[in-house]
C-alpha cells in the first residue's frame, strides 16, 4: 500500500480481503486472500466445450459459433462460499486442459504448464448491481448476498491472441474491491 496516497488508504479494517483490479495490478482471489493471511479454496465444475455466444466471440477474436470452453469454479473462504466465475477461453488453443483441474488449482497456472499459454490482463469492467432479494444471480452463492461483477479479458502474453474472458461474481461482505485508472 505504499503506493497509495494515505488519504486512499482505508481508514479502518475489518474481516474483508482486499482485491486489486487495477492496471498495475489483478490479484487473484488465492493472491488476494494469501495477502490478508487467509487461504482460499477454488472447486471447479466440469468443463464443457461448447459453441461461442456472440459476444463472447466478439471479445476472444473468434468466428461466430467456434467452440469455446467454459470453465466454471467456486470460491470459498472456509467453508463459505464467496465468490463464483466462468471463464470461456478459444478451445482451440487449450486442448490439454479439460479434464486438469484439480481443486485447489490455479487457473493461470494451469495454462502454463500444460498449454504452454501465460495470460496476461487486457482490462476489466467492474458492475456494481442493485441489491436484490432472491437467489444469487449465478450458481454456488447464497441468495441475497451483496455482490460485485468483474468481466476482465486476458490474452496470451507471447502472441498478443485474446485467451480468457472471466466473469466474476465476488460477495462484498467478504472483499473490498479496489480498482483505479492510470
Amino acid at each position: 500500500m505504499k503506493d497509495i496516497p494515505v488519504f486512499w488508504r482505508p481508514k479502518h479494517r475489518d474481516a474483508r480481503i482486499e482485491i486489486r483490479l487495477t492496471p498495475a495490478e489483478q490479484w487473484s482471489v488465492a493472491e488476494s486472500a494469501h495477502r490478508a493471511g487467509r487461504r482460499a479454496r477454488t472447486a471447479f465444475r466440469p468443463a464443457l466445450t461448447a459453441a461461442a455466444e456472440p459476444d463472447e466471440a466478439e471479445a476472444l477474436g473468434l468466428p461466430a459459433g467456434a467452440k469455446v470452453l467454459r470453465i466454471g469454479r467456486t470460491y470459498f473462504l472456509g467453508r463459505a462460499a464467496v465468490g463464483a466465475a466462468t471463464s470461456v477461453l478459444p478451445a482451440h488453443l487449450v486442448p490439454e486442459l479439460a479434464g486438469r483441474l484439480p481443486a485447489g488449482t490455479s487457473l493461470h497456472r494451469a495454462l502454463a504448464e500444460h498449454c504452454g499459454r501465460e495470460p496476461e490482463h487486457v482490462r476489466s469492467l467492474v458492475r456494481l448491481p442493485v441489491p436484490t432479494t432472491g437467489p444469487a444471480p449465478v450458481a454456488g452463492l447464497p441468495p441475497n448476498a451483496p455482490l460485485a461483477r468483474t468481466l476482465s479479458l486476458y490474452r496470451d502474453r507471447s502472441t498478443g491472441r485474446p485467451l480468457e474472458l472471466l466473469d466474476r461474481w465476488m460477495r462484498l461482505d467478504h472483499f473490498d474491491l479496489v480498482t483505479g485508472t492510470g
